[in-house]
């Protein structure tokens, strides 16, 4: 799919190879699901109208800063997911980033040591990622369960079970007792 210019506008689901945005281009997507199973160049302007962007379980790339309703990469097999250096990734709902045991997604700059910016503002899961270059400009911290931590990140904590929760730990007066640390709970 490629919009050199005007406005492209999508309805119902859709299946999708590389998605280009030119600089003259609009492109708003589904209020259903998108799936790319190619790379995502946004030099224009992508509106999200509350849909998903699904890339499939391959390797993919994004290029150009995008702001996304959901963004969704679900892998069985391991896949990287390369981000363009110094571009911000926003998700203003859901971001799902879920590999598999022994089958991590790695998100990696597309210029190693650069870093890339990825945004979160509502609900995140990510699981078996391995993260380098990635600074969260988020307003939360970004959890990632099962993960690896490649090097030059922030704003993630690398949880390593499932019993570990990253947050304030509050007492009775409403003062907190720990901020930003990392607790291990068992039931």
């Amino acid at each position: 799919l490629s919009v050199t210019s005007g406005t492209l506008t999508l309805s119902g689901n859709a299946a999708l190879a590389d998605v280009t945005i030119a600089l003259d281009g609009i492109f708003t997507g589904t209020s259903g699901t998108a799936t790319v199973s190619g790379n995502w160049t946004n030099g224009g302007v992508y509106s999200a109208n509350g849909g998903t962007v699904a890339f499939s379980d391959a390797n993919h790339t994004l290029a150009g800063s995008t702001t996304f309703y959901n963004l969704s990469m679900t892998a069985a097999t391991a896949r990287t997911l390369t981000i363009q250096d110094g571009t911000t990734q926003t998700v203003t709902h859901n971001l799902i980033l879920q590999g598999a045991p022994g089958q991590l997604i790695s998100m990696r700059s597309q210029l190693p040591g650069t870093p890339y910016n990825v945004s979160v503002v509502n609900k995140i899961l990510v699981s078996y990622v391995d993260a380098q270059d990635l600074n969260n400009t988020g307003i939360q911290t970004l959890v990632v369960r099962f993960g690896v931590d490649s090097g030059n990140n922030t704003g993630l904590f690398f949880a390593a079970t499932a019993n570990q929760i990253y947050g304030t730990l509050w007492n009775t007066s409403y003062t907190a007792v720990y901020s930003g640390r990392n607790v291990e709970y068992s039931i």
